[in-house]
């Protein structure tokens, strides 16, 4: 009778870890259902945000979905948006930083080769912002090891031509592009290298000598800020080196020596010496400002007329 309700008692038992063990699979199940239901919704609602350029918004949904996705690949997929969002909304220091933690999420090859290609063409972009910032030979370096396979060969060839197109070593960027036909079959984004040799064939942006500004400015005061583009500060320099040259000419006393003059003559002829050589500096700093403008001008319309989409524009989660 014992043994009998021993058994009795151990089946009981085994029936009710069994039970628990079974609810709990089912409430693992359930939410783990409901968290694919978030994430399929979050998903949505960033897309929508994405594809509105509303890319703050996107940056905010894409963040809860990384934190909710169950899996990898929607992990990954959202960290890739979160980047081309802050790419798009020119953030760039935030998408850098984005582009490299989604490169050490991915697995994929092509994928892989795909946020290298974007991460160079940020920084880029970024060196427009702010000039020095970023070495453009150092950049062109990094993606040459994706110009020689996979699925964006093409697209890493082309970029690559543009970067040696902005550093100005445009016999390189010529070649480059040489061996677009042999890595585009079958065709692909990049392929076409109609427009970036266009760019490339355009003359170089004209320059204008610093030391002609100062030879000009140093002959009228201020003439060299004109030449240079800045008329204001060329008339300021006029204006001020002339006015104070009179004024020191109207004390002067001509029946005393010239270290015997009033202080005003000495106060004013200092100001008017000042002026004088400062506009002859300014013409020098005008001369060499215009023409960093003028040289970033035309790099900036070298990467505008030849710029392509992301290639990470359709990109999918693969589960």
């Amino acid at each position: 009778m014992a043994s009998r309700d021993i058994g009795l008692g151990v089946v009981v038992g085994v029936a009710a870890m069994l039970a628990a063990l079974g609810g709990r699979a089912a409430a693992d199940d359930t939410a783990a259902q409901v968290d694919a239901r978030l994430a399929e919704r979050l998903s949505r609602l960033a897309e929508r945000h994405y594809r509105a350029g509303e890319y703050y918004r996107a940056i905010s949904a894409y963040e809860e979905l990384a934190l909710f996705a169950s899996d990898d690949a929607t992990r990954l997929f959202a960290a890739v948006r979160i980047a081309m969002s802050y790419h798009h909304g020119h953030q760039l220091d935030d998408a850098l930083a984005a582009y490299r933690t989604a490169l050490g999420l991915v697995r994929d090859g092509d994928a892989a080769q795909a946020l290298r290609i974007q991460l160079a063409l940020t920084r880029v972009e970024r060196s427009f912002d702010e000039p020095g910032s970023e070495a453009l030979d150092a950049i062109a370096a990094e993606l040459a090891p994706s110009t020689t396979a996979g699925a964006h060969r093409a697209l890493a060839l082309f970029e690559l031509a543009r970067i040696e197109g902005l550093a100005g070593r445009r016999d390189a960027a010529r070649k480059t592009a040489a061996a677009l036909p042999a890595a585009c079959l079958p065709p692909a984004p990049g392929c076409s290298t109609a427009p970036l040799l266009r760019a490339l064939d355009r003359p170089p942006a004209a320059r204008r000598s610093p030391w002609l500004g100062v030879a000009l400015s140093l002959v009228v005061p201020g003439a060299g800020s004109v030449y240079g583009g800045h008329l204001v500060d060329g008339l300021y320099t006029f204006a001020l080196t002339t006015l104070s040259g009179l004024g020191a000419l109207d004390v002067h006393d001509g029946s005393r020596s010239w270290t015997d003059q009033k202080t005003t003559f000495y106060g004013l002829a200092a100001l008017a010496a000042i002026f004088y050589a400062g506009g002859a500096v300014q013409g020098y700093i005008s001369v060499a400002r215009h023409n960093a403008v003028v040289e970033l001008d035309a790099r900036r319309a070298l990467w505008r007329d030849t710029e392509l989409p992301l290639p990470l524009e359709d990109f999918a989660p693969v589960r």
